[in-house]
Parts: C-alpha cells; structure tokens; sequence
C-alpha cells in the first residue's frame, strides 16, 4: 500500500474536497483524484463518495479512517525520531532566589 495514497485519503476525508486536500498536501487536484482511485481499487471498494456537500466517507472509509490515522501517527513519530525532534529533555533545573525578600514580602 502506498502511503501517499493514504495520506491523499485522510486529506480529502478531512478536507472534504479534492480541491482542498490538494491544496493542504501542495499537490494538483488531478493527483489526489489518481491516488484516491489507487487507493480505492487496492481496496476493492469505494472509501469516500461524492456528494453535494463534498465527499463523505462511506462505512468502508470510516473502518479505513481508524487505521489510516493511526498510520500517519505512526510515520510523524518515524519522521521526528530521525530528525531527532523526539528526544526527551533531561537535565536539572535549579532555581535561586533571596530568602530575606520573601520572608518580608510574606510577613
């Protein structure tokens, strides 16, 4: 399966048009047209279907929304992890203050 196929998907079941999930991924209208036809005939069976108030998922795009999101998670953290964005901070913290000026301002 073809993760760009995948991401077209998620972005035009987000955006609710060819126009634009094109738009959001910087690609032409015809491409995200193509990749969700890929998509769709791997799949057997259409994912979004077209309707006056944009496309809407079908029941086999909602099962496939599930798992693409988690796909996408899953690539962002690959993506983070080898730009090396995901690293966790660690180190001490230490903070100084005057005693005597807390004790005046509490007192």
């Amino acid at each position: 399966m073809d993760w760009d196929d995948v991401r077209s998907f998620l972005a035009i079941a987000r955006a609710r048009s060819l126009s634009g999930a094109a738009r959001e991924l910087g690609v032409r209208q015809s491409t995200m047209s193509r990749r969700l036809e890929a998509l769709e005939l791997r799949a057997g069976a259409r994912l979004l279907q077209r309707t006056p108030r944009g496309y809407e998922l079908t029941p086999l795009g909602e099962a496939v929304l599930g798992n693409a999101e988690r796909m996408e998670a899953e690539a962002i953290a690959v993506e983070r992890l080898v730009q090396g964005r995901d690293v966790a901070l660690s180190g001490v913290v230490c903070s100084a203050t005057n005693w005597m000026r807390i004790a005046r301002q509490s007192g």
